[in-house]
């Protein structure tokens, strides 16, 4: 046996032995989770313009990538190595280096709620989008109008126009684009629900009806009770009477309401009066639950046309004056009036 073929066979056993390694050492690497079970998520930002070179060694540094020119070759490999997108990430225990790929890949960042809660004004919810560290504020200090005009919408009212639910989002997503969402999603709830209105419902108009599920929703916070109020409300306008309902006048009353409703307050002239004012108020007063407009479209029948609240929560009642004044003496030690 020659010299020269002894250091081929020795060589080639070397290439061998060291292919058969590194496809161990590969095959581990693919099937190994890069954060044990027993250890926290780790969260990473790949911002705009970074490389898969920076994106493994800020792995690197936190202690979840032990092999990154391993992983660096499978971004390669897989020709998705100008495909990751910029968001931000967090890698769970358990993940391995290709659901992580496919993470970056198909933009799987991290999603955060934003929770728009039913009775909430609309300022309150401005309120609360301005106070969220992880929302890109663009509406700060716009007037109602302008913020409307912002998310394509001028010209309208903006209470009640937006629908309570929790939006995901990520982080740097912009205020007016979460508007833009609850807004788009109140015009089908709203639109769904008049299309299968009860005929008894007295609205000729979808934004009729948003203002009374408006006034229902601060009204009526048990929800059985609420197919009730609505008939009421939708008899009483029937009928040309008062509506009565303090929730309208609490909203008129703005920073002049105290707490604590008084003869005073309604003999106050807002627009917002039901005392005083025939009719529904001229806008919605808050953010109505999908429960709330749904109620109001579909008000019970009967012949009630008077409520008067014991004071837990629910009410008392009555189909006739008589009937309204016997609830009144027994329950007007609890409150200042009635309706």
């Amino acid at each position: 046996m020659s010299k020269w073929f002894r250091i081929f066979v020795v060589v080639t056993v070397a290439l061998i032995g060291c292919f058969i390694w590194l496809s161990i050492e590969w095959l581990h690497f693919l099937n190994t989770p890069l954060i044990a079970s027993d250890r926290p998520a780790v969260d990473f930002v790949i911002d705009s313009g970074d490389s898969v070179k920076i994106l493994v060694r800020e792995l690197q540094n936190k202690g979840v990538l032990q092999k990154p020119h391993f992983f660096i070759l499978l971004t390669r490999i897989r020709r998705e190595d100008q495909k990751i997108q910029v968001g931000e990430y967090c890698i769970e225990p358990g993940i391995t280096p290709i659901r992580l790929l496919h993470k970056l890949v198909t933009g799987e960042v991290i999603l955060y709620p934003f929770t728009i809660i039913e009775g909430w004004t609309f300022r309150k919810m401005v309120s609360e989008l301005e106070n969220n560290p992880r929302i890109i504020h663009t509406l700060q200090e716009l007037s109602d109008s302008e913020i409307m005009q912002r998310i394509g919408h001028p010209g309208e009212i903006p209470e009640g126009r937006f629908f309570s639910d929790t939006y995901k989002f990520s982080a740097g997503t912009k205020d007016i684009d979460i508007l833009q969402i609850a807004y788009s999603l109140m015009q089908s709830k709203l639109s769904k629900v008049w299309q299968e209105r009860d005929s008894n419902a007295p609205y000729d108009c979808p934004y009729k009806a948003l203002i009374a599920a408006s006034i229902i929703e601060k009204e009526a916070s048990l929800k059985e009770e609420r197919p009730i109020i609505s008939g009421i409300i939708a008899r009483r306008l029937q009928k040309n009477m008062y509506l009565q309902l303090d929730p309208s006048v609490i909203y008129g009353l703005g920073n002049r309401f105290t707490g604590k409703l008084t003869t005073k307050d309604l003999k106050r002239n807002t627009p917002y009066n039901t005392y005083l004012h025939k009719g529904l108020p001229p806008t919605p007063i808050c953010l109505p639950s999908e429960n709330a407009i749904y109620t109001t479209l579909h008000p019970a029948l009967g012949t009630v046309l008077y409520f008067v609240a014991k004071g837990d929560g629910s009410h008392v009642f009555s189909s006739t004056l008589k009937e309204h004044k016997a609830a009144i003496k027994k329950y007007q030690l609890k409150h200042d009036h009635e309706k």
